[in-house]
């Protein structure tokens, strides 16, 4: 009796300390996102991007990108990103890409809002991104 009490102990312990973090990841995995707002600023040109296989990948407005992606206790990370080096055609297009690349790296966490999720950093800063339909 003892060792079916200790046993579902462990089990009820185990399933209580484990962390919501695959749910985040489950939110954004396999679909394609368009990036529509950084910290408040709506984005023009069409910026998309998606996660698997422990990857980030997109197309930004000028450029194809990727980095990292790691679970960790308290969310996720992603690393630095890369990517092609072609020149912007516009101004606009060069500063949203600039600023997706300067904030990817910052997001920790993922929030389901309605039909977008948030992609959110610890200093503030976050990433709206809704389905894209289109793909």
């Amino acid at each position: 009796m003892r060792y079916i009490i200790l046993n579902l102990v462990i089990v009820f312990c185990t399933m209580s300390c484990q962390s919501s973090k695959p749910e985040q990841t489950k939110l954004m995995q396999g679909e394609m996102w368009r990036v529509a707002e950084i910290n408040s600023i709506p984005l023009t040109v069409p910026t998309k991007m998606h996660l698997s296989e422990g990857m980030v990948r997109g197309q930004a407005a000028c450029n194809s990108f990727f980095a990292s992606f790691s679970e960790i206790k308290t969310g996720f990370e992603i690393g630095f990103v890369a990517s092609t080096r072609k020149g912007c055609i516009s101004e606009v297009a060069s500063k949203e890409e600039f600023l997706l690349f300067q904030n990817l790296p910052k997001m920790t966490r993922a929030v389901q809002v309605d039909n977008a999720i948030r992609l959110e950093g610890d200093d503030g800063a976050f990433i709206r991104l809704i389905k894209n339909e289109l793909n």
